[in-house]
């Protein structure tokens, strides 16, 4: 049989006849033209009444007509799909609970805020220009490395 004539006989396409040859899960014979003829059983036919199934459970009318069984499939996809609705809203409502907490914890915390007051006045650079350092030199030793540093610096005793 020829490709065409094959395709029709198996219920496939052409294209899938072709492949199947390349394959080399059908028989092929080439002539000396270059024609390459299918090689069928009388069993590899499917007539017109007859359906054939293949390894994927896709059904293989003689009349070129493929339909799949996806009742199975579908019934588990949208029982997936409900779940997931249902994580979703569950998500969101615990969201906009975590909302209302944050809300009602920062007027809460707003609240107990005292008033910030000012802080004191600096004293003035005048009246501390004035002030004579203290004399380190006739200090202890021992005195100066017991203060700290800043103490030193500023000259607080």
């Amino acid at each position: 049989m020829t490709v065409p004539e094959a395709a029709r006989s198996l219920g496939i396409s052409p294209e899938a006849v072709r492949a199947r040859l390349s394959r080399g899960t059908l028989p092929k014979e080439k002539d000396a033209d270059g024609a390459v003829y299918v090689i069928l059983n009388a069993d590899q036919s499917v007539n017109d009444t007859q359906l054939n199934v293949d390894r994927t459970g896709v059904h293989a009318q003689a009349n070129g007509d493929r339909t799949v069984d996806q009742s199975g499939a579908v019934e588990v996809l949208q029982d997936q799909i409900d779940y997931l609705r249902e994580q979703l809203d569950q998500e969101r409502q615990a969201r906009t609970e975590e909302r209302r907490r944050h809300d009602t914890l920062m007027a809460q915390l707003m609240q107990r805020i005292p008033e910030i007051e000012s802080p004191p006045e600096p004293p003035q650079a005048s009246e501390s220009a004035d002030e004579p350092l203290p004399d380190t030199k006739n200090l202890d030793p021992d005195a100066l490395q017991r203060r700290s540093w800043w103490r030193r610096f500023f000259g607080f005793e």
